[in-house]
């Protein structure tokens, strides 16, 4: 047995630029009677790009809508004792420029 779905030339367009696969519903249509797909309409998540505050040496200081963010990428090599020192630097060094920025 087949049985024919109708799909709108709108939901094949969106399903060869977007992908494999588009999410929707499978339904029957009285009116037509025939099985008819609708494509949800989603609007695309649009994520706001953290500002940078500071740039540091091994890192930086950003700002988020809520957060503060402090980003430092230490090699491994240099030894535990040296990269909590410059841990440390760096985070005085950012919370200053924080402050300095706030006043």
């Amino acid at each position: 047995m087949k049985k024919y779905i109708e799909i709108s030339n709108e939901v094949v367009a969106l399903a060869k630029t977007t992908g494999k696969h588009v999410d929707g519903s499978v339904f029957y249509d009285e009116l037509t009677g025939k099985l008819t797909f609708r494509a949800y309409r989603r609007k695309p998540r649009v994520r706001l790009r953290d500002r940078l505050i500071c740039a540091l040496p091994d890192g930086g200081l950003y700002e988020s809508i809520q957060r503060f963010k402090l980003r430092i990428s230490v090699d491994k090599r240099i030894g535990v004792v040296r990269t909590k020192q410059l841990m440390t630097d760096e985070t005085q060094f950012a919370t200053e420029q924080l402050v300095l920025q706030n006043n």
